[in-house]
């Protein structure tokens, strides 16, 4: 049996367990014999430093040229965790365990700071340590998230210790006990000039790593952190009037930053797609009521759709607070976590639609941002799929990271549909 699509003209199949599973397989199949192995190998691996070298030509060869921030670097080590917790083969899970230690130590050795604590966003030969460059929040609460990825993927200890160091670091000093959340610059007090902002990014982000952390060692602590953020995200984020759309950033006490012209004054759509899904896994691992956050679910996925996907499925980058996609470059990030937040929903809510809205991005993606096997995804396009990148692949942080989570996601969620089927 097949419905039309609400556009009038693609038409899909109702999904049964062998649509859920067929699907399922397909992006299995890319992420074990193509993503996986692409992001690990050596080729992009810088052996003597320890970091990698991800911007690519078009022959899929390092350039030379490296990228040096710690978010980066966090995600590659995440990239490696997933590998190792999926190969069966013990030669191979070695090797990849001497390579990730390898990066780890190399985190330790030139990120992190040694006397105050918490990771620089540079190494050491990039950075000068004073007030002109205070150390981000962001890149301590992506550091919290990854590094508690990577206990739970391969049981490293050391990972999920460090994780904890930071979040007290972090809860201690960078947490606004005013206005609830977490500032910009946690080294700089409340009233400096560059916390007078608060990214969507580094709350959202932080409610994920709470999760993750929560799974690896359930605190009080954590869940209370968790509790306060969801209701501030739900609270504060959406903006009035739009129906669904979120800011990127608000003031530091949460009042909305007049439009400008700068990023922090749009909406952000492969955020907004993060923003979903993350508050789904919230409520999941935090046993909250998923149904009665469906409303803002739906909300939200209603508005992504409306506002920031194409027909056809190209996920855009940025629009105005109120109204439809203004830049219409299409990432591959966006479209990797737009895939995410439309199949969750789905599950969710059993509403054909966004099963209808998953099913385009997909094909939209494999068929304009998956050119090849290599593995590697094409960094960003036009709204009809030209690339527009002047490198074939890396840069731009592309580490093989949203790729690979978003892979996993899905295919997790699938695993729940069909469960859910066969019952």
């Amino acid at each position: 049996m097949t419905i039309f699509s609400a556009a009038g003209c693609n038409r899909v199949d109702l999904p049964d367990v062998r649509t859920y599973n067929s699907i399922k397989n397909s992006l299995t199949e890319h992420l074990d014999k193509e993503v996986l192995p692409f992001w690990v190998s050596a080729k992009i691996n810088d052996k003597a430093y320890g970091g990698y070298l991800p911007y690519l030509d078009k022959h899929l060869l390092p350039t030379g040229e490296a990228e040096r921030h710690v978010i980066v670097q966090l995600r590659l080590l995440y990239v490696h965790a997933v590998d190792i917790s999926r190969t069966a083969d013990e030669g191979l899970k070695t090797r990849l365990l001497d390579q990730y230690h390898r990066k780890f130590t190399f985190l330790r050795t030139q990120y992190w700071d040694k006397e105050d604590g918490g990771f620089f966003d540079y190494p050491s030969d990039h950075r000068l340590k004073s007030l002109d460059s205070p150390k981000e929040t962001r890149s301590q609460v992506h550091a919290i998230y990854f590094l508690a990825e990577c206990y739970l993927l391969v049981d490293h200890k050391e990972a999920l210790e460090l994780a904890r160091t930071i979040f007290s670091l972090i809860d201690g000093t960078g947490r606004d006990t005013v206005f609830g959340g977490y500032r910009s610059y946690y080294e700089l007090s409340q009233d400096h000039s560059r916390n007078r902002v608060k990214s969507l990014g580094i709350q959202m982000h932080m409610l994920l790593a709470l999760s993750r952390l929560h799974q690896a060692t359930a605190k009080k602590v954590y869940t209370d952190r968790a509790q306060e953020i969801a209701e501030i995200l739900v609270s504060r984020f959406e903006i009035s009037g739009s129906r669904g759309n979120a800011y990127n950033a608000l003031r530091y006490d949460w009042q909305e930053i007049p439009p400008n012209g700068e990023l922090d004054t749009k909406t952000v759509y492969g955020h907004s797609a993060e923003l979903i899904w993350y508050m789904l896994e919230s409520a999941v691992v935090f046993n909250r009521d998923v149904q009665a956050l469906r409303p803002w679910l739906t909300r939200f996925a209603d508005a992504l759709i409306e506002s920031g996907i194409s027909a056809g499925g190209a996920v855009y980058s940025t629009g105005a607070y109120r109204g439809k996609a203004e830049d219409q470059t299409v990432w591959w990030w966006a479209q990797a976590e737009a895939m995410v937040a439309l199949l969750r929903v789905y599950e969710v809510t059993g509403d054909v639609r966004y099963w209808v809205a998953f099913e385009k991005i997909r094909f939209w993606t494999f068929r304009h941002m998956v050119p090849d096997h290599s593995g590697t995804w094409v960094a960003f396009t036009d709204r009809w799929g030209f690339r527009r990148a002047p490198i074939r692949a890396g840069g731009y942080w592309q580490s093989g990271f949203h790729v690979t989570r978003a892979l996993l996601q899905c295919e997790q969620a699938l695993d729940r549909l069909m469960a859910r089927r066969k019952t």
